[in-house]
């Protein structure tokens, strides 16, 4: 006799020469899933964008959490989950991503999808008069590299401030005002 374990429920075959009889699992037990990628593996905060998570031993009824939020499920087969991205407001950056089979069978990729953060958008560049001159904020891709930047300037000086993966920024000041009034 073996016993094996699985899902929540145990379930006994009996291997005897006497009875060659075949078995069958009991309802309930599933195999472990596994994740082998997602696609897309990044996506906004804002949540509610189509990923397919891709793997083997999907089961119907099969749920799927990215760190901590569970995501909505569209559509399940045995190889591949795809789900809507849960809302992480304010919570960007490197998540894990869970499938659990009913009744209780779970794996877990680590660190495999990436929130970013929303973007940030203004009707147009804002002018702010301040001591006789004027502050100035535009956005845009202004570096070319995908990632919008926010540009504060004036007073012969420019900041761009840069999101990071983990929700701060980075702050790049340029030029020197050539007086300072506190």
């Amino acid at each position: 006799m073996r016993r094996y374990i699985g899902g929540g429920g145990t379930f006994l075959v009996f291997l005897s020469l006497l009875f060659l009889v075949p078995f069958v699992l009991a309802p309930g037990c599933s195999s472990a899933p596994e994740i082998l990628f997602v696609d897309p593996n990044s996506g906004s905060t804002q949540g509610g964008e189509e990923v397919q998570i891709v793997g083997e031993n999907f089961a119907q009824g099969a749920t799927v959490r990215f760190g901590e939020d569970e995501a909505e499920v569209v559509s399940v087969t045995s190889t591949a989950i795809r789900v809507k991205t849960p809302q992480r407001l304010g919570k960007g950056g490197l998540v894990d991503v869970t499938v659990t089979n009913p009744p209780n069978n779970a794996t877990t990729l680590e660190d495999a999808f990436r929130f970013y953060f929303a973007e940030t958008t203004f009707a147009a560049p804002v002018h702010i008069p301040v001591n006789g001159g004027a502050i100035w904020l535009d956005h845009g891709d202004f570096t070319g590299d995908g990632i919008e930047e926010i540009v504060i300037g004036g007073n012969s000086r420019v900041a761009i401030a840069k999101r990071n993966d983990d929700g701060g920024f980075t702050v790049n000041v340029f030029g020197a005002p050539t007086s300072f009034d506190g």
